[in-house]
């Protein structure tokens, strides 16, 4: 079958047709009469055009979607031509556009044995292969085609499709990083493959992704944010603070940026820094818990109280329904030697938050500082209901509960907290000194404290309360000279706590002393005297 060619339609099958036109040249039936001899020229290469003309036919049916004729035409013009790669190709394209994958792969297969180092045949193959999803055939003739053809990219990319549709996500990064070596104007497939790596939560990939790009565009800031995201989260903490200054220095840092930095300087035990950096997202009105929350740890760690209460005070405004404003500003307070204050704030907030633990043991632990037992004991009863395991609420329930003289209650849960925690220094030391304290208590039972304490002594040598507790058993025992010995030496270490230098008094007293315990009961009530003027002064500001 003859027809006339149109020039635009032989355009688009042009190369086609030239390696063809080519091949019958190179590969073509080529035939001489006998053996060359030397000096002798080499006789006309001879081929039979009648291929020509099929395979013409061919690729104009296959441009007019009869992809049966053209398998027809293919196959008539491999009749006069065995030996064109190109053909089978054709053939092969027909086949596999006809349904026919199986016969498609023969031809292929066909004109890789004619062309073993040809890309067009590996290309072919593999989308072969993925027409009869047989993936790791693919693959293989996609590895293939980057051999023969090592300028393309594009095996690689229909290669790291194939793996993203099995969900080898790693080989996909591992394939999108080597496009990116061979052609670095691809700069997407970065991106690609760090978006995959932070998806498996692979930080060390994303990492090593990003720190290319990174450098790739040195100046893109939505980038460079990603990045100090990924250096953070991989605890890269002095690299990514490089990162995140950079980005507030140039203008590239939002708000979620600058509140990272301020945590990355708290972090680094940078805490003024931190702080300056959450002044000025307060300054600039956000309002965000985790700014405010932040905002509010660091004050407390800066032992900045003043900023605390600042901070509390705009977190009860912003998100009056969550206790921690409230809570924030009650410690604020606590810690500037307001207890009455920050009992009220607790007191007026609690109940709208019954059952929160934190407000419950901070409220029982100001009752238990101002004395008001048997209201610290209701509150800390809630939270260890709450949260029955909590030993820190334990013990001040257990102290609590000595001060209120409920004696039963507290020896029971000391002695329970002894079992699992024989050695802990603050038990025993707690435990000892309520012993100590009460008006009616057996001999034995003070050298019982006296042993509790003297174990507490040994894990913890320096502690003020600690020596004075074993100080007032020796008093209570009537051994005054080893109860000043030990009660000094906790004065030694911290001379303005009123109780202790009230048992110094005592001793005193009791070694007939009377103007030495008189010294010490004016210094005694000297302190207490100062703490209520504080407590006033800060009421009043």
């Amino acid at each position: 079958m003859s027809q006339e060619i149109n020039p635009d339609m032989f355009k688009r099958r042009h190369s086609s047709l030239i390696i063809y036109v080519s091949g019958l040249f190179l590969y073509g039936q080529l035939t001489y009469a006998a053996p060359l001899q030397d000096g002798q020229d080499a006789p006309p290469v001879k081929f039979d055009s009648r291929a020509l003309s099929h395979y013409l036919d061919g690729d104009l049916y296959m441009l007019q979607g009869d992809y049966r004729k053209a398998a027809a035409s293919y196959e008539m013009a491999l009749r006069f031509d065995t030996t064109s790669a190109t053909i089978y190709l054709g053939l092969a394209e027909a086949l596999l556009n006809d349904g026919r994958p199986k016969m498609s792969f023969k031809a292929a297969e066909r004109a890789q044995k004619l062309e073993p180092e040809d890309p067009r045949v590996y290309q072919f193959l593999a989308r072969n292969a993925m027409a009869r999803n047989d993936n790791s055939a693919a693959i293989d003739y996609l590895d293939k085609w980057a051999l023969y053809a090592p300028e393309s990219v594009d095996p690689l990319f229909k290669k790291a499709a194939i793996f993203i549709g099995l969900k080898r996500f790693e080989e996909a990064v591992d394939t999108y990083l080597i496009i990116y070596d061979k052609d670095p104007t691809q700069r997407h497939v970065l991106e690609r493959a760090g978006e995959i790596s932070l998806s498996l939560g692979d930080l060390e990939r994303a990492y090593q992704t990003y720190q290319r790009l990174s450098k790739a565009l040195p100046e893109d800031g939505a980038v460079a944010r990603t990045f100090a995201e990924i250096i953070l989260r991989s605890e890269r903490h002095e690299e990514a603070l490089k990162v995140f200054e950079w980005l507030v220095e140039t203008g590239n840092a939002t708000a979620t940026t600058r509140l990272q930095l301020a945590w990355l300087y708290r972090r680094l035990d940078r805490l003024s820094d931190s702080q300056a950096v959450l002044s000025s997202l307060l300054d600039d009105g956000q309002r965000q818990w985790d700014v405010l929350s932040m905002a509010g740890q660091v004050a407390s760690q800066l032992d900045d109280y003043s900023q605390l209460a600042a901070v509390s005070q705009l977190m009860i405004e912003t998100y009056p329904d969550s206790v921690g404003g409230y809570t924030g500003l009650a410690i604020a307070k606590a810690f500037t030697k307001d207890e009455d204050g920050a009992i009220s704030i607790l007191e007026e907030a609690l109940p709208r938050f019954k059952k929160n633990i934190d407000a419950n043991y901070l409220l029982g632990n100001l009752y238990h500082s101002t004395k008001r037992y048997d209201d610290a004991v209701q509150h800390l009863l809630i939270a260890l209901r709450q949260r029955p395991t909590a030993r820190y609420i334990q013990k001040l329930l257990a102290s609590a509960w000595s001060g209120a003289a409920k004696y039963q209650e507290s020896d029971s849960l000391y002695e329970e907290l002894l079992q699992s925690a024989e050695e802990d220094p603050v038990i025993l030391n707690n435990y000892a000194y309520s012993l100590a304290e009460r008006p009616e208590v057996s001999k034995k039972q003070l050298k019982y404290a006296k042993a509790l304490s003297r174990k507490s002594i040994k894990h913890v040598k320096d502690s003020s309360s600690f020596l004075d507790t074993y100080g007032w058993i020796y008093y209570r025992l009537g051994n005054y000279r080893k109860a000043k010995k030990y009660i000094a030496a906790s004065l030694a270490i911290d001379e303005a706590n009123a109780t202790v230098l009230e048992h110094m008094a005592k001793v005193y007293e009791n070694l007939g002393k009377p103007a030495d315990a008189q010294e010490f009961y004016i210094k005694a009530a000297q302190q207490r005297e100062d703490k209520k003027n504080q407590a006033i002064g800060v009421k009043n500001e």
